[in-house]
């Protein structure tokens, strides 16, 4: 297994090194990425779902700027808590470094482009299998970007993928006008906001009497794809 980020997981057990101002490494991480065993994904998974609920915990309001610590250097460092923000706070304070770089400017409507562009560009990007724990949902034509009227806006939220259950329903955790906050997408009942008494799907786009007919509104109807900084799941179940 390959994992393409420097690893930096603050679990004693891993002994992580700090290869963060190594060029020579970083080369050699570039070019062939860090193998990684199946407890030390769990291990990061666990990280990065832990600090989801930190984050969360703090009760930032959308957009609001919030302060977290660097993992290595203890440095404070401001994000926007919106959507993509809080992807990209989560995975670097997790010790995640993947969006480091990236991390001051993974703000608005381009952020989730960014971050979508990075992991595809890895090509850490998947569709039609469950996602796993720590790995991060993208979503179409959750509110009109670019104005037109038209259900034609790609890549306009995103958010981190807590668990999926037997039936299908994803639980995940984005930054949306209501803050941080827990909601719902089904896999295989993209349509239905409640199903045998439990919800779904979660409503993540307004509705407005000027959209189009065939506007969506439920999670499960607008989601593009996954991405994930460990290997693409294999073999997983269809969708």
């Amino acid at each position: 297994m390959k994992i393409f980020i420097i690893l930096l997981s603050t679990v004693l057990a891993l002994n992580a090194q700090n290869y963060a101002n190594d060029p020579s490494f970083q080369r050699e991480l570039d070019a062939k990425g860090r193998k990684i065993s199946k407890d030390e994904e769990m291990l990061v998974r666990i990280d990065i779902t832990n600090w989801a609920f930190k984050v969360k915990a703090m009760n930032p309001a959308y957009q609001a700027r919030l302060a977290l610590p660097h993992p290595r250097t203890k440095e404070q460092l401001s994000y926007s808590i919106d959507c993509s923000g809080l992807v990209a706070a989560v995975y670097t304070t997790a010790n995640v470094s993947v969006f480091e770089k990236q991390a001051k400017i993974l703000t608005g409507p381009t952020g989730v482009k960014i971050i979508y562009d990075t992991l595809k560009g890895f090509n850490k990007v998947y569709r039609r299998t469950r996602p796993r724990t720590g790995d991060i949902v993208f979503f179409n034509n959750t509110w009109d970007m670019n104005g037109n009227g038209k259900v034609d806006d790609l890549l306009t939220h995103a958010g981190i993928v807590l668990d999926t259950d037997g039936m299908g329903v994803i639980r995940f955790m984005h930054s949306y006008s209501k803050g941080v906050s827990i909601s719902y997408a089904n896999l295989y009942y993209k349509d239905k906001y409640m199903k045998e008494g439990r919800e779904f799907n979660t409503f993540l786009r307004r509705k407005y009497p000027t959209d189009a007919s065939n506007t969506p509104y439920l999670a499960g109807e607008m989601i593009y794809a996954f991405g994930t900084v460990f290997d693409i799941p294999e073999n997983g179940e269809e969708f």
